[in-house]
């Protein structure tokens, strides 16, 4: 009895095509040909279409990715928004800053404030801006184990009742200071 030789299709029929010489130093879907006479011509063909499907299906996902990475997109223009925040005087040195849109037609565009500065890119528009920051308070609050819980020190009127605001612009320098106080407006 002469044994047929066996191909391991696996690969192919989970639609990835195996490209790689197998130890023979042939393509898998590329039988000898001793080996293509004693297996069927159907057999064949439908491995090589299958191989020719999954490359179709590779090609067609990376032609997708390159016109998303080329810039096919409805994401809406960002422009660079920077600045300083000063509380009483002194740059806060850790905290957050929002810039809210007003018309509500996206979230929150969100940066670190480190040393006072913060930078981020928002779309234009006229925005609200939160400021928040929270610091150890010497005698403040304790967690459950007792160790010292950061308070927010930053009062309201800059973060959850706002009414800060920044007009950002598509063209010049979108440059924002803030000064926030602990006393007065």
């Amino acid at each position: 009895m002469i044994e047929t030789p066996r191909y391991d299709t696996g690969t192919v029929a989970r639609g990835v095509c195996a490209t790689a010489p197998c130890a023979t130093g042939r393509l898998p879907h590329q039988p000898s040909a001793g080996e293509a006479a004693s297996r069927s011509a159907a057999s064949f063909a439908r491995s090589v279409t299958l191989c020719l499907v999954a490359t179709a299906r590779v090609v067609g996902l990376a032609a997708v990715g390159v016109l998303a990475a080329a810039g096919c997109s409805n994401q809406p223009k960002l422009y660079p928004v920077s600045g300083t925040v000063t509380f009483d005087g002194q740059p806060v040195e850790s905290g957050d800053i929002l810039f809210i849109s007003t018309a509500g037609d996206r979230g929150p565009d969100a940066a670190k404030i480190a040393g006072g500065k913060y930078a981020l890119q928002t779309t234009a528009g006229t925005k609200r801006v939160e400021v928040s920051a929270s610091r150890i308070r010497p005698g403040g609050a304790r967690g459950a184990g007792g160790e010292p819980v950061p308070e927010e020190y930053i009062p309201a009127r800059y973060n959850l009742e706002s009414r800060l605001t920044a007009e950002v612009k598509a063209e010049g320098s979108n440059t924002f200071d803030f000064e926030l106080h602990s006393q007065g407006p």
